[in-house]
């Protein structure tokens, strides 16, 4: 099983942050994950491909009725993919890896 995560904080730009995915071994696990956006974990529907490969996408379940800040850097790539009208707040988690590894997240 590998994988790798990478964050997507709110002020993150695409251009400026060179995207640096942190590798995994293992599954990262619910409390890691929840630790990662901040609070309770909802996947992100249809936000299954970053940069060509299949992903899984997270963020905070809660993350719009707690009014946190709009992420500008994931809802372009995710309005991209899935042309949605809606965005995303908060930090969003991609995780990508092999299926084992895609499997073990949700």
């Amino acid at each position: 099983m590998r994988g790798s995560y990478l964050v997507i904080e709110p002020q993150m730009s695409a251009h400026k942050s060179g995207f640096k995915p942190v590798p995994l071994t293992a599954s990262p696990g619910l409390r890691f994950m929840q630790e990662l956006v901040g609070g309770p974990i909802q996947a992100i529907p249809r936000f299954t491909i970053w940069q060509g490969e299949k992903c899984v996408a997270i963020c905070n379940e809660e993350g719009k009725m707690r009014r946190l800040p709009f992420n500008e850097t994931a809802s372009s790539a995710w309005t991209f993919i899935t042309k949605t009208t809606d965005f995303l707040v908060g930090n969003v988690v991609i995780f990508q890896g092999d299926e084992e590894f895609l499997d073990s997240i949700l």
